[in-house]
């Protein structure tokens, strides 16, 4: 099994601190970042970056020595120098700043960003930058659609409330160039409300116009999500068995997490990073399997906070995946097997076919007894368009049996499923008991007809008395 997923906290986001009293110029960002499109769009080449869910996004890959070097040529242009003296990609880099305008005015597309949101955050360590109890974070740029190498130019702006009224902390502060769409954010102060605004710059310049966030409000709180967790099934070719795992997040949560997944052969422990998907992709997990899985916030240093959320679910089957029958899985037992015994021992069994008859190579029928019972042993074999059957069991009475019902595919797998029965005192003695009965309940019968006899003759004889009275007194 593996699990595809992106630590995000790496070499290759960067991050950024909130210094309120640092104001950079904007016009300046605005051409950096467009010489650097410029550089990027000649030196460097597009991937593709993977994301927690197994979803990709466009990535244009910057480390190259050429790469470098054209970058220095837009931070440190240097006019006049003979081109011998300079690699040639720092010599481009100076010749796209110059090339680079200062103007945020001009637009040559729509904006690529469709949303700007603050993911995450946790209490930063007291050593980072001095500032304690500060908040650090990472800011989501959702892409909409991929315009080649795109310069992020972030500003932000901070208010607070006191009281119920806004203190405004002023106007927006240029912060950083990004090349990533998710990056850390540091030095945010519990208590204060925050407001991100990215520009897409490309190497014609901007791209749209500016797309901000909600203001959201740095917490000192740390905590392990609400909420229950949800998966969705899948299977794929090239990953096998998956599912993706989600659950409910607010950017009042953590933004690492200590993730367990296993079953009763496999575990397997992650620490992850939240990005800009919605959930976590397992692959490769395996079928019709019943595992656990457990998600836990944990703070910047790994340290997991308690009470973690877990959750069981179970893997789609090889049936759900190829369809019942197939012959890329093994066959399954027959459904609704139901046996009754007749007193004279023929067993009627019926049962619901696993499978289309013409996947099906043939059915085996055994009645097995069970000691102490000797009785012999029967089966029989049936062709793969039956769905019930007789068979004669022994003579020997009581006895317990064991019916088994085989199926057997086309290439010769088998699968079975079995009850058992018990065979009562029948035959010839359960025909003599029934005719006993039978006698008997004659003779009740005549006996209750004779005595009905009886009491009508004698109230005809009490009647025949009591008129003959009648008549006497009459005379």
């Amino acid at each position: 099994m593996r699990l595809l997923l992106l630590l995000l906290l790496s070499s290759t986001v960067t991050s950024f601190v909130i210094l309120p009293y640092v104001q950079i110029d904007f016009a300046y960002y605005f051409r950096l970042a467009q010489c650097q499109a410029k550089c990027t769009q000649k030196y460097g080449h597009a991937s593709k970056r993977h994301l927690n869910d197994g979803s990709t996004i466009e990535q244009w890959e910057n480390t190259s020595e050429d790469m470098q070097q054209c970058t220095l040529g837009c931070e440190q242009p240097r006019k006049g120098v003979r081109a011998r003296s300079l690699p040639n990609a720092r010599i481009d880099g100076t010749k796209f700043w110059e090339q680079s305008i200062a103007s945020a005015e001009k637009m040559t597309s729509s904006t690529p960003i469709s949303r700007v949101s603050l993911l995450c955050q946790n209490v930063a360590p007291m050593e980072k930058g001095g500032l304690a109890d500060s908040i650090e974070g990472l800011i989501g740029v959702e892409l909409s659609k991929h315009l080649g190498p795109v310069r992020l130019l972030l500003q932000w702006k901070h208010r607070q409330i006191v009281q119920g009224l806004i203190v405004d902390g002023g106007p927006s502060i240029t912060a950083s160039i990004e090349s990533s769409p998710i990056f850390k954010v540091e030095g945010m102060q519990p208590g204060m409300q925050y407001l991100f605004t990215i520009t897409a710059i490309g190497p014609n310049g901007k791209l749209g116009e500016p797309v901000s966030s909600q203001w959201f409000e740095a917490i000192h709180s740390e905590k392990t999500p609400d909420g229950a967790i949800m998966t969705k099934s899948g299977h794929s070719s090239s990953h096998g068995v998956t599912s993706l795992v989600s659950w409910t997040r607010a950017h009042i949560d953590s933004c690492r997490y200590k993730v367990q997944i296993k079953n009763s052969t496999y575990t397997e422990a992650r620490d992850v990073t939240i990005d800009t998907s919605p959930g976590l992709y397992f692959s490769h997990l395996e079928m019709d399997s019943e595992y656990e899985i457990s998600v836990a916030s944990s703070d910047v240093t790994g340290n997991p906070f308690p009470r973690p959320l877990v959750f069981p679910f179970r893997t789609l089957s090889c049936a759900q995946i190829h369809g019942r029958g197939s012959l890329q899985c093994p066959p399954e037992p027959i459904e609704d097997l139901i046996v009754s015994v007749c007193p004279n021992g023929t067993a009627h069994i019926g049962w619901k076919p696993s499978a289309d008859a013409s996947l099906v190579l043939t059915y085996e029928i055994l009645a097995q007894p069970i000691a102490p019972c000797d009785a012999p042993h029967n089966h029989i074999f049936l062709n793969a368009a039956a769905s019930s059957a007789q068979l004669q069991l022994g003579d020997t009475r009581p006895c317990e049996y064991i019916i088994r019902v085989t199926n057997y595919d086309l290439v010769g797998r088998d699968s079975s499923r079995e009850t058992r029965v018990v065979m009562p005192m029948a035959g010839k003695l359960f025909t003599a008991h029934v005719d006993g009965l039978i006698a008997a309940a004659a003779a009740t019968l005549l006996v209750l007809i004779l005595l009905l006899s009886c009491k009508c003759c004698m109230s005809c004889r009490r009647r025949n008395a009591e008129s003959k009275k009648h008549l006497v007194g009459y005379v």
